[in-house]
């Protein structure tokens, strides 16, 4: 990580970005570069999508998982899941955030 965040001159971009985007252009890649007897699908349950973050972080995340569920399964066939769903939070919402709520999007990959 610290490789890339050089590599980027170490700006961390901190973005509006729809996780639910980002998931669906990961589950894209991933289906052109892994064994086809191995499914990936997503399961989008949040019905808020949008956080703040760094995207290319964020998709650097998503693709290490994929890979390495990839890896777990070397003999196929498998399945990737990527899902979403609303957590709450005891967390106060950072001040003037305008995608601060006391709710969270949580994003994994079984």
């Amino acid at each position: 990580q610290k490789l890339l965040d050089f590599a980027r001159k170490g700006k961390i971009v901190s973005a509006p970005l729809d996780v639910h985007q980002l998931i669906m252009e990961t589950c894209h890649l991933l289906a052109r570069s892994i064994d086809p007897r191995i499914t990936i699908a997503h399961e989008l349950l949040a019905p808020r999508s949008m956080v703040m973050g760094d995207p290319a972080q964020l998709q650097n995340a998503l693709l290490n998982l994929g890979l390495n569920s990839r890896d777990a399964m070397p003999e196929g066939p498998g399945r990737i899941t990527y899902s979403t769903r609303l957590l709450a939070t005891t967390v106060p919402p950072p001040p003037n955030e305008p995608t601060a709520a006391a709710a969270a999007a949580a994003a994994a990959a079984s």
